[in-house]
């Protein structure tokens, strides 16, 4: 009988229809396998208050600010909150006009690679910062329903509140911008320029955009690593047939602390926050895994999860005291999903090529060790 991990319903009090993610999916979707849940051990009630939560991580966030950076998901836009996070961009250009422009990241082989593309800033837009490209102008245009409702937003907005960046090959080249412009009026926007500056990009190395974001871990965002965290933990016991110690109270904190419980401290739940990598692989190469990283394991009684998003910071998880029925020396069990190659690899093996579906599904369980 399907019930609910989080609330503890069954199916005959509430309705197990929507999937549930395991990794939210603006980090990234994977192949031959996307875990998640159809419908059985999530239910609808708790996916939707889920949802706005993972919305806010999304956009006010470290992470979640990274990945719309990198728009792997090719979304229409990005949207910033700039409540829980400070962004401070720095172009090296030559007028601190640019360090307005919204920087797009890509990942080249080792390292992020910054991409600065023509984009139209709508400030306001929703409460929020809202980024569009002109090709996703142009997409949305195209759809009638979409497009009414995003010229409808739009004609809330001050003049003031609207700024477009083009590009150009020199300075009186006006073709990128007059092109924005009437895409835009499409939308009902009657863009009068204001202040006009031009600068050429330099490819020798010396031109250096910096990126600086300081963001604090607050309880909705703490929600959500814990949400991720017990989410693997329980696609694990799923695939070893153990989804009955997931309802013990040994994980009724966290259960409660995901579902809102102001009376459980953060700290308690999200026990650290730092740099130090996880993988002794990290560790010898001196370099982080630029991937989503997360493993568990048995310290002091509790059960603990590491995790990790695009390499930045790792955060430890208490998920509850550790259960006699896991007894044993191999308990744990770590992946690296890795959203540019869209694959997953299970920590404990050396990566495979054309794995199957059924194959890496059972690389999840709750008695895979690695070694960290």
């Amino acid at each position: 009988m399907p019930k609910c991990i989080y609330c503890l319903k069954d199916n005959l009090q509430t309705t197990f229809n929507n999937r549930e993610h395991i990794i939210p999916q603006f980090l990234g979707k994977f192949s031959p396998l996307n875990p998640l849940f159809k419908g059985d051990i999530v239910c609808d009630q708790c996916n939707n208050e889920f949802s706005p939560l993972e919305t806010n991580f999304k956009e006010d966030s470290e992470e979640g600010i990274y990945g719309q950076m990198l728009n792997i998901q090719g979304n229409n836009s990005v949207r910033l909150r700039g409540k829980n996070i400070e962004l401070k961009f720095t172009s090296g250009m030559e007028s601190n006009f640019f360090n307005n422009i919204f920087p797009f990241l890509r990942w080249n082989r080792d390292k992020f690679v910054i991409e600065i593309k023509p984009q139209v800033q709508l400030k306001n837009y929703e409460g929020i910062y809202q980024i569009f490209l002109p090709e996703a102008l142009e997409r949305i245009k195209k759809n009638k329903s979409e497009f009414q409702y995003v010229k409808n937003r739009i004609a809330k907005l001050s003049k003031k509140d609207i700024k477009i960046f083009a590009g150009a090959n020199y300075k009186d080249d006006n073709k990128n911008f007059l092109d924005i412009v009437n895409l835009v009026k499409n939308f009902g926007i009657d863009y009068k320029e204001k202040e006009k500056q031009f600068s050429k990009l330099k490819n020798d190395g010396s031109q250096q955009f910096e990126i600086e974001m300081n963001c604090k871990v607050n309880r909705d965002i703490g929600r959500i690593l814990a949400k991720i965290a017990f989410n693997y933990f329980a696609y694990c016991a799923y695939q070893d047939n153990q989804v009955n110690i997931l309802y013990q109270n040994n994980f009724e904190k966290i259960r409660k602390f995901i579902k809102g419980d102001e009376s459980i401290p953060l700290k308690e739940i999200v026990i650290s926050v730092d740099k130090n990598v996880i993988l002794d692989e990290e560790r010898k190469q001196q370099k982080r895994l630029v991937a989503h990283l997360i493993i568990f394991e048995k310290s002091d009684n509790n059960v603990i999860i590491k995790e990790t998003f695009w390499g930045k910071r790792v955060y430890e998880i208490v998920m509850g005291t550790f259960p006699d029925l896991l007894q044993k020396d191999n308990f744990g069990c770590g992946h690296a999903f890795d959203p540019f190659e869209k694959q997953i690899y299970n920590l404990s093996q050396r990566p495979k090529s054309n794995i199957s579906e059924k194959d890496l599904k059972s690389t999840f369980g709750l008695f895979k060790k690695i070694r960290v």
